[in-house]
């Protein structure tokens, strides 16, 4: 097991203007980003790095509120992993937002999982399988759905991307310096319940049979907060960092 923080890149970083589209308190719409014209691509400027076989990927900032949740779960989910041998085939990463690089992080999985705090989640929490958004589109390099993620990974290697769900943890309150509110810790006691049951068995199938809801597009309101609009990159864990401006 290995908990990290941001995306794996090594070599250059993309350069290129960035993304066109409005700054958004939620997820843009998931559709895949272009990239720039005239940079090189991600596959191009950075080596993917492989890791374990599943991979959780949690965003949020542990200073808004109910945006800690994800984060808040990783942590647990890191000390339940290191208990035996449970973590020998799953990375912990951790991000405020997600962003296009993120791509890079799915490379040699057999199963993604994407954890965050919603508005308007269906409480305590929805879990579903999900599947790379249609390219096109202009977007803000500031946030992006998981469904923009996984197209943006098939649109740099050609592949489909690797099975890949959703845990999204109903959220209340994202006022900076707040904690979490009293119906988010709740939700989050069922949503970890939730976490371990998933871990216990990282298979394809007790997974999709568990993601009731199936593959289906995810809808507006069930956009996860990401309300900062800087990537850490503080020390391990980014217990240190400061949030960005309100």
């Amino acid at each position: 097991m290995r908990h990290r923080v941001g995306p794996a890149l090594v070599g250059p970083a993309l350069v290129g203007p960035a993304l066109v589209g409005p700054a958004s308190a939620g997820y843009d719409e998931a559709r895949t980003p272009e990239p720039p014209e005239g940079g090189p691509t991600l596959a191009a400027s950075a080596e993917v790095v492989r890791g374990a076989g599943v991979v959780v990927i949690a965003v949020g900032n542990r200073s808004r509120g109910d945006d800690a949740i994800g984060p808040m779960l990783l942590d647990r989910l890191e000390a339940w992993l290191a208990n035996g041998d449970r973590g020998v085939d799953v990375e912990l990463i951790e991000d405020f937002q997600l962003q296009i690089e993120h791509a890079l992080d799915l490379a040699g999985r057999r199963l993604v999982l994407f954890v965050d705090a919603g508005i308007g989640t269906a409480a305590p929490y929805d879990f579903y399988a999900t599947e790379a958004a249609a390219p096109g589109g202009s977007h803000s390099s500031h946030a992006l759905a998981p469904e923009a993620v996984l197209g943006v990974y098939r649109q740099i290697t050609g592949e489909d991307p690797p099975p890949a769900f959703v845990l999204c943890v109903r959220g209340e309150r994202f006022l900076l310096g707040e904690g979490l509110s009293a119906p988010a810790r709740a939700h989050l006691e069922a949503a970890w319940r939730q976490l371990t049951v998933l871990c216990e068995t990282p298979d394809i199938g007790p997974w999709r049979e568990t993601a009731v809801r199936g593959m289906r597009k995810p809808r507006a309101e069930d956009a996860a907060t990401a309300v900062s609009a800087v990537r850490r990159r503080s020390s391990p864990r980014g217990r240190g960092s400061r949030p960005a401006p309100a």
